[in-house]
């Protein structure tokens, strides 16, 4: 992921989680709401990420972004 992509994909997910709720949610909840997440960034990107590595990529780069 280049360095741009990834910014952009860190706070498409952190928008994504404010307007979900999903920090509200219990832990399998919220999984599933960032997972579809990814999926969405892919729709409207046209990226191909799997949805679970790129919810785990998320969480690993999301503060440092």
């Amino acid at each position: 992921m280049s360095d741009s992509m990834d910014k952009k994909f860190c706070y498409f997910m952190d928008g994504w989680q404010e307007a979900s709720g999903a920090d509200e949610m219990s832990d399998g909840a919220w999984q599933a709401v960032m997972e579809e997440g990814v999926a969405a960034h892919n729709e409207e990107e046209g990226t191909n990420f799997d949805t679970h590595e790129g919810w785990m990529y998320w969480i690993q780069n999301r503060d440092e972004k």
